[in-house]
């Protein structure tokens, strides 16, 4: 079940999606003067100042008919923490630049803070798409660093097939331009998959810190690709259980499972993939 903690957040990230510029600039206040205290993941200052950036950004993409998908709706809706935001591009842009430093004049026009206080880092491409770092530093507050993927509709539909079904269905969701949230219509394997399901009865169960898992049902004929599927879905079920989320079924069978020691270093190995493709930079 989600603490009474991560509703109240679910509850205010609610209103943020479809904030005011008045409603974003006095949360953004409140978040310094109002909010108290924390838990073991957060301080709730910090999550909160974090969350008005992040859904800032979030309008700011569905005025360029982009969306969000993934871990960040399904946080949206539980309270938990989140790690990202993915985007998901419905058209190319010229220069990435040029996505990013319109993103900064919005967060300006609307916060009001000042320029020089912010500034982006673009990751070399990988298979998928583009990594952004944006970085607001602050006076009154700890600085803050929000991490975009830039996901084009192509490049993800030809995903490698060991990342290409979420890990649960709380994850195949998605924020249209229009705010609202519906099923992912840009992966035909999450369509297959969740076809028989009610978004409500997701939602529901998000709400709850409840979700369900999902698994590959075809076998792999290498043995490279079932570990490296094994590893995927390990160590992100491992992550959301460190987030106390509780899963009350399992759709598909499950890889084998991992060893204390075999998903410490698949952690580690993810974590220093991680490290080497942020040290690539673009721009």
């Amino acid at each position: 079940m989600s603490s009474l903690e991560e509703k109240s957040i679910a509850s205010i990230r609610a209103t943020l999606l479809r904030a005011t510029s008045e409603q974003f600039c006095s949360t953004w206040r409140n978040a310094v003067t109002t909010v108290k205290g924390g838990n073991e993941h957060a301080i709730f200052e910090d999550t909160l100042s974090r969350d008005v950036l992040a859904y800032i950004t979030c309008r700011f993409m569905f005025l360029q008919n982009h969306s969000v998908f993934g871990g960040f709706v399904r946080s949206h809706y539980s309270g938990k923490p989140w790690n990202d935001i993915d985007i998901m591009l419905t058209r190319r842009h010229a220069e990435d630049y040029i996505l990013i430093g319109n993103l900064i004049d919005f967060v300006n026009m609307i916060l009001g803070l000042p320029k020089c206080q912010m500034s982006y880092t673009i990751h070399s491409p990988g298979p998928y798409g583009k990594s952004v770092d944006f970085k607001v530093q602050l006076d009154d507050r700890d600085n803050i660093v929000i991490k975009l993927d830039l996901v084009s509709r192509d490049a993800n539909a030809s995903r490698n097939v060991t990342s290409r079904l979420p890990i649960t269905a709380g994850s195949c969701l998605e924020f249209t331009s229009q705010g609202c949230v519906r099923i992912r219509t840009d992966n035909t394997c999450i369509m297959r998959r969740l076809s028989h399901w009610d978004i409500t009865d997701i939602i529901d169960l998000l709400r709850n810190g409840q979700d369900v898992k999902l698994c590959l049902k075809k076998s792999f004929s290498s043995t490279k690709l079932t570990q490296q599927y094994r590893n995927y879905y390990w160590c992100r079920i491992a992550k959301m259980m460190s987030l106390q989320w509780k899963f009350v079924a399992i759709d598909g069978p499950e890889p084998n499972t991992m060893t204390e020691e075999e998903l410490e270093k698949a952690m580690r190995e993810m974590t220093m993939r991680k490290v080497n493709e942020a040290s690539h930079v673009v721009e």
